[in-house]
């Protein structure tokens, strides 16, 4: 079975020379004063560990802790194939742009992280109106 070793969402990713990755602004939750507007696009970026090379399916799903409609769904694929033959497993990095995303309401979301349609792992995502400042 696959193993996130590493998933976020965050406002950029960048690629660096010899497979490295720079990974900018890490959030787990966004502050929406207007739910009529979408958010700021943003990354999914995740590093999954597989048994073996090969090809296989990821997929990533944004739906309400409560059981609500899914906001999205996103299926895609990785196809691995090792550099090298030692005995270290072979890891795939998946980075996904999301714009235009809208929020119904404030609450408790949850990114799924899928593989053959079972969830590898889930990310918690805090969605929240802003306090308006006191004023005398």
């Amino acid at each position: 079975m696959p193993r996130v070793l590493i998933a976020t969402l965050c406002d950029d990713v960048r690629e660096e020379v010899h497979g490295k990755h720079s990974i900018m602004g890490v959030f787990n939750q966004f502050n929406i004063s207007d739910f009529r507007n979408p958010v700021n696009s943003f990354w999914i970026f995740a590093r999954i560990e597989f048994e073996q090379d090969g090809e296989y399916s990821i997929g990533f799903q944004l739906r309400a802790v409560e059981g609500q409609p899914v906001l999205f769904n996103v299926d895609g694929g990785i196809s691995l194939q090792s550099k090298n033959t030692s005995e270290i497993r072979p890891v795939g990095d998946i980075k996904v742009r999301v714009d235009g995303l809208r929020f119904p309401r404030h609450g408790i979301y949850e990114l799924a992280i899928l593989f053959d349609n079972n969830i590898l792992q889930t990310i918690p995502i805090q969605v929240f109106v802003p306090q308006t400042p006191y004023v005398q």
